[in-house]
């Protein structure tokens, strides 16, 4: 099989040692991922979302390294600069 572009928005919630991943939410593109991650950031329960998109193929297993999209919140969830917020 040929291999298959994510897009996904994930909101971080408190944990007892900074941010910690809530439940994903799969997106149709990078624009809708980034919408997603926006709308996620504003929910009170969350501290933070980012978009990502990752390409792999599901049927082998195979997936490569993730691409940040967007970060948006108030805590940053990583910490070195080459993981800032692209717009």
């Amino acid at each position: 099989m040929a291999s298959t572009t994510y897009y996904v928005a994930l909101p971080f919630v408190p944990g007892p040692d900074g941010p910690v991943p809530s439940q994903a939410v799969e997106c149709q593109s990078a624009g809708a991922a980034k919408a997603a991650a926006r709308a996620l950031s504003h929910n009170s329960k969350h501290v933070g979302a980012i978009a990502f998109q990752r390409i792999g193929d599901p049927d082998e297993g195979k997936f490569g390294v993730s691409d940040l999209v967007k970060h948006q919140g108030t805590s940053r969830p990583f910490s070195q600069p080459s993981e800032a917020a692209v717009s």
